[in-house]
């Protein structure tokens, strides 16, 4: 099959969260299984070209290179991606219908069939009603020899959907302005608010989010237009599980690990050790204290989503029973920068604690294959991937139990699951009594050893892409089929 991804992130030239991850993992998947997979993506003028070593020039402001098996095509637009950010501009909707439309023209150019498109998230989901009421219907396709035989857009995270006033999109060009006339694309409760993700869900084949819970939980909000589009939908929708680049967070191999351990629990002593070792270097740098007592550390975006207050409450906790905590989060919104400020001014040089408000790869992988513990409040999680991470590298997860977090994690006082499905510790409602709660459960069983058999639990479990790739090829053969 012809497989064309559609993404404004790929790992590691463009990511701010999940995706970029996602959609890397899934195509080296695919290309593995025999696929012939391309991947278009924006040139932001973040990307290091030094990471692209010299991409080729397919023609002008468009760019190639082959990485992994994959095509991957950069669309280069110093108006709209040349701003020292992805994300966060005011004019995203229109930066990203433009790209949308960019994409779809270089497709025309190429005259090659497609199989599959696979849209990704609001952000490239202008290009179904695109490529149907326009290049199919006014039969540009077809004449210019671009079939696109099936169309699957993901949903990544529902909360952002791409909204504007249909008056912004002007730009993108004339022949399109009608398109955004469509109630398809349109809100009933927001005359001429185009809503770009529910113009996505509307004219694809079939729609997928990134684990089964958050589908039941996407189709059980009446109140949200898009999620009563996706529950009629509802034989054209379905959650697959993400996985994650086990080569890429392989602690056996990881160059930013000071002593490697094979993630596999043939000798759990050694796994332990290692992360002992690696410990002893974290504090160290960090100039924190070393000390025999539990390490938590947090990973994440530091966005509502993820429960800022609970992170900050679980800090002070943890701290409070005598523990270590480590905080690597970037800062998205000013809510959440006002809070971790403050908390950065209380804590800056407290023997224990340790904060960083940027993203610094070698510090996160060392951090995963230290740690005791990872803390995971989020209020909500269309899939996760950091606690999937964070078993592989030994690192006992405490989580939010809700959407991806749901599906991976599972409470060692579980009585309903046989013990070797345990690997760690879940709490029910996102409140500061809950998470509390778990952390206690987690320090009770950290000085009765008894966190090693999770540990053994979770490193058991393959956390790779190769069963959520084959999901999806199942998938795009039935569409096909």
């Amino acid at each position: 099959m012809r497989i064309v991804h559609l993404t404004t992130e790929y790992a590691p030239f463009a990511k701010v969260g999940g995706l970029g991850d996602v959609v890397q993992g899934l195509s080296k998947a695919l290309v593995r299984f025999g696929q012939n997979v391309e991947v278009i993506i924006p040139l932001y003028g973040t990307i290091e070209w030094e990471r692209l070593e010299k991409p080729g020039r397919v023609e002008r402001g468009i760019f190639y290179k082959a990485l992994d098996g994959v095509e991957l095509i950069f669309i280069k637009s110093k108006t709209y991606f040349e701003r020292g950010r992805i994300y966060g501009e005011e004019d995203d909707v229109l930066r990203f219908a433009c790209f949308v439309k960019k994409a779809l023209d270089y497709l025309l150019k190429r005259q090659r069939e497609i199989d599959i498109l696979h849209i990704h998230d609001w952000m490239c989901a202008l290009c179904a009603p695109m490529y149907r009421e326009v290049y199919q219907r006014q039969r540009l396709g077809q004449r210019l020899g671009l079939v696109i035989k099936k169309i699957v857009t993901t949903i990544h995270n529902l909360s952002h959907q791409g909204r504007c006033k249909r008056e912004e999109l002007v730009p993108v060009g004339l022949k399109f302005q009608t398109l955004f006339d469509k109630e398809a694309l349109q809100e009933r409760e927001r005359p001429g608010t185009v809503n770009c993700l529910k113009g996505g869900a509307f004219y694809s084949d079939f729609i997928t989010t990134v684990s089964s819970s958050y589908a039941r939980e996407i189709k059980d909000q009446p109140t949200d237009e898009l999620g009563t589009l996706l529950a009629k939908r509802e034989g054209k929708f379905r959650g697959i599980l993400n996985g994650i680049d086990t080569d890429y967070w392989d602690p056996t191999t990881d160059p930013f690990v000071i002593q490697n351990f094979s993630p596999y629990p043939t000798n759990i002593e050694t796994v332990i050790e290692g992360k002992k070792k690696n410990r002893a270097h974290l504090l160290k740098r960090l100039k924190m204290e070393r000390k025999e007592t539990p390490l938590f550390i947090v990973i994440t975006r530091l966005v509502e989503q993820k429960g800022p207050e609970l992170i900050g409450h679980g800090l002070e906790y943890v701290l409070k029973k005598g523990g270590q905590f480590i905080l690597i989060g970037t800062l998205h919104e000013a809510k959440t920068k006002k809070y971790f400020d403050a908390l950065e001014a209380e804590y800056q040089n407290h023997p224990s604690c340790y904060l960083c408000f940027r993203y610094d790869e070698p510090l996160t992988h060392l951090a995963y294959a230290s740690a005791h513990f990872i803390l995971i409040p989020s209020l909500f999680e269309p899939c996760g991937l950091t606690q999937m991470i964070a078993l592989r590298y030994a690192t006992l997860p405490i989580v939010h139990q809700v959407g991806g977090l749901k599906e991976t994690i599972f409470d060692i006082d579980e009585s309903s699951l046989s013990p070797d499905q345990r690997n760690g510790y879940t709490f029910n409602q996102p409140s500061k009594k809950g998470l509390e709660r778990a952390i206690d459960r987690a320090f009770d069983n950290f000085q009765k050893n008894g966190h090693l058999d999770l540990i053994k639990n979770g490193l058991k479990k393959d956390w790779s892409w190769e069963t959520p790739a084959k999901l999806y090829i199942e998938l795009y053969r039935s569409l096909l089929g």
